[in-house]
């Protein structure tokens, strides 16, 4: 019934009435706006309900371990399915189990469902990625640093409306909004994306595929670093909401610092393929960990929740060019015909391994020694972190690619 529309269109030379670029912005935005009706309070939520640092830390780094393994799986049906199909499944999937995550009250039972819901959220954003990716790839119209950039504003519009909203409501209103949201987000996957060319790249399992890649030395060795690095910008990512909290800040300073971190993404990410460009990816994630590290340090002094506000406008340089310049490196070392596979084992090893680690860590030492000083352990990782990239890269620097 869909496909009617877009015969009599190709007949007669109309182009769609949507433009594909408008959709994947309004994917990203919707998806990541979702996500930030919710997930930026989710451990005040967990802590409101008696739910210990160390209980917190565990239960999301318990979902947060799936994702090595559940983005890796997505990624090998999108690359032989279509993009499309998978990720309209598990938007579909995620609008039912949005609505029982605030019924569960004991810990098993809050772990059990997170286990549940990172199944089908982890993928939602590696396969937003490689639609995009694609997207781009096929058309030659736009970039991908353009289109992702949406996401960010997603996220800080919901953050911003979720911190006052939360001022007159309770907090376990947000997973109404979020429930709204996720539907939405599934509408437009479904009605909104066409097919695209090539979209089922392979025709037999990608186990082989998934070999290949974990036998090249040079990838590995990245994505190690990658690894790291996850867990050293985990109280940034998901346990800022604590050090707000512990600073003294509500649920509206918590709201702007989220909020913030997003909207200082987006002029970083109409400058990040410029960057690269000019730089290349690697020297660009140096920089972009050099400004973590300083970032990490300040946190970890400061005291007053005001004033830690304003280091939110350093996360386009601790995020945006860093994600960017991740995603054009990584595929520029993977064949083409696995870009799909590829971001999911970025994702597995930086999102997954990384944070899941992070997570653990950063939620047992939030209970004995706070989050401040858990921002300064961060920071002396980070420059561990960089010593490596930086070996890594006098080893490969005659290979490094930048973008013509």
């Amino acid at each position: 019934m869909n496909r009617l529309p877009e015969k009599i269109n190709a007949a007669h030379g109309f182009k769609p009435l949507i433009n594909q670029t408008f959709i994947m912005g309004a994917i990203y935005f919707l998806g990541y706006g979702s996500a930030g009706t919710w997930l930026g309070f989710f451990n005040l939520f967990l802590q409101h309900h008696g739910f210990s640092g160390q209980e917190v830390g565990l239960i999301m780094g318990a979902q947060q371990a799936l994702l090595f393994f559940t983005v890796l799986f997505w990624g090998f049906l999108a690359d032989r399915f279509g993009n499309k199909k998978m990720l309209a499944l598990v938007s579909f999937l995620a609008i039912f189990l949005i609505r029982l995550i605030p019924a569960q009250h004991s810990f098993s039972a809050m772990l059990f469902m997170m286990i549940a819901w990172a199944l089908v959220s982890h993928p939602i954003g590696t396969l937003a990625d490689s639609l995009v990716v694609s997207q781009v790839k096929n058309s030659g119209k736009s970039s991908f640093a353009a289109i992702r950039v949406w996401g960010s504003v997603g996220w800080a519009v919901a953050n911003l409306a979720i911190g006052f909203f939360l001022k007159s409501h309770a907090v376990s209103d947000i997973f109404l909004i979020a429930f709204a949201c996720y539907f939405i987000h599934f509408l437009v996957i479904l009605f909104g994306v066409r097919k695209q060319k090539n979209g089922r790249q392979q025709t037999k399992p990608a186990w082989g595929e998934l070999r290949i890649l974990l036998r090249n030395k040079r990838l590995i060795l990245f994505l190690s670093i990658l690894l790291l690095y996850g867990i050293c910008v985990t109280p940034i990512n998901l346990f800022i909401n604590l050090y707000f909290k512990e600073l003294g800040g509500g649920y509206q300073i918590v709201g702007l610092a989220f909020g913030l971190n997003a909207l200082a993404e987006i002029p970083l990410f109409f400058l990040a393929i410029p960057l690269v460009k000019r730089f290349g990816p690697l020297r660009v994630i140096i920089f972009s960990m050099f400004i973590t590290l300083l970032r990490l340090a300040a946190y970890g002094r400061l005291q007053n929740p005001t004033s830690a506000l304003y280091l939110s406008l350093l996360n386009g340089f601790s995020f945006s060019i860093f994600w960017v310049a991740t995603v054009e490196y990584l595929h520029a070392i993977v064949p083409q015909e696995w870009r799909a596979t590829g971001q999911a084992l970025l994702w597995a090893f930086h999102l997954g391994a990384g944070l899941t680690l992070g997570n653990i860590v950063v939620g047992s030492l939030s209970d004995s020694i706070g989050m401040r000083a858990v921002m300064t352990l961060a920071a002396g990782l980070v420059l561990l972190v960089l010593f490596l990239l930086v070996l890594y890269f006098l080893q490969y620097e005659a290979e490094t690619v930048r973008e013509s």
